[in-house]
This record gives C-alpha cells, sequence and structure tokens, in this order.
C-alpha cells in the first residue's frame, strides 16, 4: 500500500509540475496514450503471380518471345477450368540490359466467396492452388502468392481503429485520476500502424478470416487539477 501511495505522490507530484509549466507557457496540460484495436473480415480474392524470364541474342526477340508467352499465360488462365475473375498482364520488363533479358508476369485473381461458403462437398481452395501449380508448369513459370484481398478493408479497418482508440482512454483515465484530474477533450489520435495478417486464419467457426491489427497515440487534455 505504501508503494502504491508513493508511486501515486510520484505521478502527481510530475503532472502538477506539468500543469504549472504548461498553465506558466499558456499551453493545456495532455496525457498521451496508446491503444490497440484488432478486427476480423473474411477475404474477398485470392491473388497469384506468375513470372517468366527471357533471353535471347537481342531484346527484340527477347520481347517478342516474352509478349507470346503472356498471350499464352492468359489464354491459359481463360480455360473454365480455372475460373479466374480478372487476370491482368504487364509489359515485357528487361531485367538486364548486359544480359539480354526480359521478364513477363501475369497476376490472376480469384473470387473467395464461393470458397468462404463451400460445404465439405464443393469446390476447394486447395485444389485450385493445386491446378494452378500445374498450370505454371505447363507454362514453365514460377507461382507467387501476393497479399490477401480482404472483403470490407475500409470498414474493417475503421472498426479496428475505433477499438485501438477506445483501448488508449483508460489508462489515459487513470493517470488523469491519479492526480485528481480528468480528461477534458480528445486533442488528436494519430494512427501508428494498421496492418492485415498474410494469410487466413481459423478464428470462428471453419471460415478463416483476415485479421487487422490497429495502433493509435491518443493526446488527451486535462481539466483544471482540483486542490488537495
Amino acid at each position: 500500500m505504501a508503494m502504491r501511495s508513493a508511486k501515486s505522490c510520484f505521478w502527481a507530484g510530475l503532472m502538477a509540475s506539468i500543469w504549472a509549466l504548461a498553465a506558466a507557457a499558456g499551453e493545456v496540460p495532455v496525457v498521451i496514450a496508446t491503444g490497440e484495436g484488432e478486427s476480423h473480415s473474411l477475404p474477398e480474392f485470392a491473388v497469384f503471380a506468375l513470372e517468366k524470364s527471357f533471353t535471347a541474342d537481342t531484346l527484340k526477340s527477347a520481347t517478342d518471345t516474352c509478349r507470346q508467352w503472356i498471350g499464352m499465360a492468359i489464354d491459359r488462365f481463360k480455360k473454365e477450368d480455372l475460373l479466374a475473375s480478372e487476370i491482368e498482364a504487364g509489359y515485357p520488363r528487361i531485367t538486364s540490359l548486359d544480359e539480354k533479358t526480359v521478364s513477363g508476369r501475369i497476376t490472376v485473381r480469384f473470387a473467395m466467396k464461393v470458397f468462404n461458403e463451400a460445404s465439405a462437398s464443393g469446390p476447394s481452395f486447395g485444389a485450385l492452388c493445386d491446378t494452378l501449380l500445374a498450370a505454371a508448369a505447363e507454362l514453365g513459370a514460377t507461382l507467387s502468392m501476393e497479399p490477401w484481398v480482404p472483403a470490407d478493408r475500409e470498414k474493417a479497418e475503421q472498426e479496428a481503429l475505433i477499438q485501438a482508440a477506445a483501448a488508449a482512454y483508460p489508462g489515459a483515465e487513470a493517470i488523469a485520476g491519479a492526480v485528481r484530474s480528468s480528461i477534458y477533450a480528445v486533442q488528436s489520435i494519430e494512427i501508428l500502424e494498421v496492418t492485415w495478417t498474410p494469410h487466413p486464419e481459423a478464428i470462428s467457426g471453419d471460415r478463416p478470416l483476415l485479421r487487422c491489427h490497429a495502433r493509435v497515440k491518443a493526446v488527451y487534455q486535462l481539466a483544471p487539477l482540483s486542490q488537495p
């Protein structure tokens, strides 16, 4: 108890000093606190990328061959068994002038709704990945997976930020109470971080979800200190 009382007196003395300095400078004393929050969202799209490099005697020849490959890759991914919702192809990219190497890339997006709602007998995302690996092998390309695209990204991020802001308040309120003051107003809230998990997690039920994590810094104005 004595230790807690000493700690309270320390904070009271410190904040009283801060108040006096702020008042002398014509400023309002503040309390700064951080908070974290999270929300979850179903994945809306899975995005895959295929890449292949081409080297020839001339850059023109390498570029022409790359263009032909891009056309073949698009045709392959338009096949009915892949059911791609969107296919994007970039221009051939020169990756080495000295070695006359050109790289081709296509990006394929798959809507996850059918997999999110699938039953045990429905389409399998694992089977889709197997098909993509086979297609990449046919095309002599490397296959990689891009970051998942969450459904309602903006809404999920807002929910995580609201939770983070709410989590910051109790700590600031406790400090204000320790110096016999109170939170008068929110001066500012700064977003420090908003991140998404790279892969869906089995959080609830049997539907893997993407997790959004947010961290904020909140600055609260204090009411005038009460007299002892």
